[in-house]
């Protein structure tokens, strides 16, 4: 995939309804009352983040979230897999 130029990002991110703001290093974000994201460095086309949120929130970078369907698939083809690998397994054993 081809990084989204700047103002299709923006048309986008418009559509959506997201909030975009610019923030400097050590500025914050807060988010309810009991979450706080801090710019902590900004190094060329890289952004570290700090979040300081209570331990029954749940934090994760949106690209290791796997939807069910596909998490799904990944479950058939590893137990088809794993079934051949007994099947051989069986054969092997049994000769």
């Amino acid at each position: 995939m081809f990084p989204l130029s700047n103002q299709t990002l923006q048309q986008e991110m418009w559509e959506q309804r997201m909030l975009v703001l610019s923030r400097k290093v050590g500025e914050q974000i807060r988010i309810g009352t009991e979450v706080t994201v801090t710019v902590v460095a900004i190094k060329g086309n890289r952004i570290t983040l700090g979040i300081d949120a209570p331990k029954q929130v749940k934090i994760q970078r949106a690209e290791l979230i796997v939807e069910p369907e596909a998490e799904a698939k990944v479950f058939s083809k590893a137990h088809l897999i794993d079934a051949a690998v007994c099947d051989g397994l069986g054969a092997s054993v049994a000769g």
